[in-house]
C-alpha cells in the first residue's frame, strides 16, 4: 500500500511540475524575435495600387497557424455629427498578389499586400493627402509556438510620414553556389528601393484606366460599324446585280446602247447621213435595222413614206 502511495504521489508531483512549468516556460520574449519592417510601401502591381509590409520570424522554430491582421485607425464623424476619434476599419490584407490569403508560413521573411481598391480608406488619398493625414495602421500576427503550442501575437504600426510612395520592398533570399542552399539576409528586411509608381490617388487611376479602356472600344466599335456598312453595300450591289440578271439573263440590257439613231437617209455620193429620235434605240442588229423601245407608235402614212425613201432614195 505505501508503494502505490509513493507511485501516485511521484505522478501528483510531475504533472504538477509540468503544469507549473508550462506557465513559467510562456516566452514573453518569442514577440520580439517577430520582426516587422520599419516602414511600409505603397507601389504598384499589375495595374493597381498596394500598400505593403514586411514581416518576418527570426527564430528556427516555427510558428503554427500564423495569420496577419490590420486595422486603420483614424477620427470619423457621421452623417449625424458625431465623432468617433479611433474608428478602427479592418484592411483586407494577404500574401497573395493580390491581397488575398491573410494565413502565412513564415519560413522567411513574407511582405504582406493590402489592394487600395473602393473599400480601402486610401481609395482618394494622394502622396499629399496621405501626408497630411491622421491615422494610423495597426497591423498583428498571431500563431502557435511549435515547442509549446501556446499562442503569440506580435504588434507593430505605421503612421502616414512612415508609409513610402513610390517604393518597393528589396529582395532578400539568394542562392549560396558552394554550400547549395538559398541563404536569407534578414538584415535586408528593411531596404527598399525606388519605383515608377504614379503619384495619384487611386481612384484618379483608375478614372484614367477607365478612359483610355473607353476610348479604345469606341475606336473598335467605330472600325467595326464601318466594315459593317462596307458588306452590306456590297450585299446590296450583288442582290441589285442578281435582281438584273434574274430579269435578263441573256444580258440585252447590257449590250444596249444610249445613241438612239431614228432615221437613216441614204445619199449617193455621200456617207449616211444619222439623225436620232426619242423612242428608238440601237438594236446591234444587222442591217441597220431599230427597234422602238418606248413612245407613241408611228402613223401610218409616216412608216409609208419612210419605207418610199427606203425604195426609191432620191438623187441628188
Amino acid at each position: 500500500l505505501q508503494c502505490v502511495q509513493s507511485i501516485v504521489g511521484v505522478l501528483i508531483q510531475v504533472c504538477m511540475a509540468g503544469i507549473v512549468f508550462a506557465k513559467l516556460s510562456r516566452p514573453k520574449a518569442r514577440t520580439k524575435t517577430v520582426v516587422f519592417s520599419k516602414s511600409a510601401v505603397i507601389t504598384q502591381r499589375n495595374g493597381h495600387l498596394f500598400l505593403l509590409f514586411r514581416v518576418g520570424n527570426m527564430r528556427s522554430s516555427h510558428l503554427l497557424e500564423a495569420h496577419v491582421r490590420a486595422q486603420f485607425i483614424q477620427k470619423v464623424t457621421t452623417e449625424e455629427g458625431e465623432n468617433i476619434f479611433f474608428h478602427q476599419q479592418e484592411l483586407n490584407v494577404g500574401t497573395q498578389l493580390d491581397g488575398s490569403e491573410d494565413r502565412t508560413l513564415l519560413l522567411w521573411p513574407v511582405t504582406i499586400a493590402h489592394r487600395i481598391d473602393e473599400d480601402s480608406p486610401l481609395w482618394k488619398m494622394s502622396p499629399k493627402d496621405l501626408l497630411n493625414s491622421n491615422f494610423e495602421i495597426v497591423v498583428t500576427l498571431e500563431g502557435s509556438i511549435e515547442s509549446t503550442g501556446n499562442t503569440t501575437q506580435a504588434r507593430s504600426s505605421y503612421l502616414p510620414n512612415e508609409v513610402l510612395w513610390g517604393f518597393r520592398f528589396d529582395n532578400l533570399v539568394s542562392y549560396a553556389k558552394q554550400q547549395g542552399v538559398y541563404a536569407i539576409d534578414c538584415s535586408a528586411i528593411n531596404r527598399v528601393v525606388p519605383d515608377n509608381t504614379p503619384r495619384i490617388s487611386s481612384n484618379r487611376l483608375e478614372e484614367i484606366k477607365s478612359k483610355k479602356v473607353s476610348s479604345v472600344s469606341y475606336r473598335k466599335n467605330t472600325t467595326h460599324h464601318l466594315s459593317l456598312v462596307g458588306l452590306n453595300q456590297i450585299g446590296e450591289a450583288r442582290k441589285i446585280s442578281g435582281q438584273i440578271f434574274k430579269k435578263d439573263p441573256s444580258g440585252q440590257i447590257a449590250r444596249q446602247r444610249s445613241s438612239v439613231p431614228a432615221n437613216l437617209n441614204f445619199r449617193s455620193g455621200s456617207m449616211n447621213h444619222i439623225s436620232t429620235l426619242p423612242g428608238q434605240v440601237d438594236d446591234g442588229g444587222t442591217g441597220g435595222q431599230d427597234r422602238t423601245l418606248a413612245g407613241p407608235a408611228a402613223p401610218a402614212h409616216d412608216r409609208d413614206h419612210h419605207g418610199a425613201e427606203e425604195d426609191h432614195p432620191h438623187n441628188t
